[in-house]
């Protein structure tokens, strides 16, 4: 494993730890009012199939969260082996996602409601506009 790709792991780490907590509720000194701070981390491996070459293929498949994992060698860009491609993590404001793969890249999403959205992202639900 290269020194890059290690620092990304222990940023990674480090941000899912701190979003892992429970919600905290602190007070806002300003207004004197309480807060409740929302936060949701998550690292999901697809399960319910097998590895064809550097893609994971699966019907009837679903997605587990993991609280460690170790990359299979295949496992490359668009392997459809993980969630997000790697792990993911929001509070109200903001939705990150980190590529576990040779990318190393992180995405920042601005989000258009307070409301933890990531256990939904790939999820068809009727009705339902996020």
């Amino acid at each position: 494993m290269n020194h890059r790709t290690l620092a990304t792991l222990i940023a990674a780490s480090f941000c899912l730890t701190a979003c892992n907590k429970s919600p905290e509720t602190v007070t806002d000194s300003a207004a004197s009012a309480e807060t409740t701070v929302k936060t949701h981390a998550e690292l999901s491996v697809r399960q319910g199939g097998a590895w064809e070459g550097q893609k994971y293929v699966a019907d009837g498949f679903t997605f587990e969260p993991v609280t460690s994992f170790t990359s299979p060698e295949q496992l490359t860009d668009h392997s459809y082996y993980l969630r997000y491609e790697g792990p993911g993590w929001e509070n109200d404001l903001v939705g990150y996602r980190l590529y576990l793969d040779w990318r190393n890249g992180i995405d920042v999403f601005v989000k258009t409601t307070s409301e933890m959205v990531l256990p939904l992202v790939g999820v068809l639900w009727k009705n339902r506009q996020i």
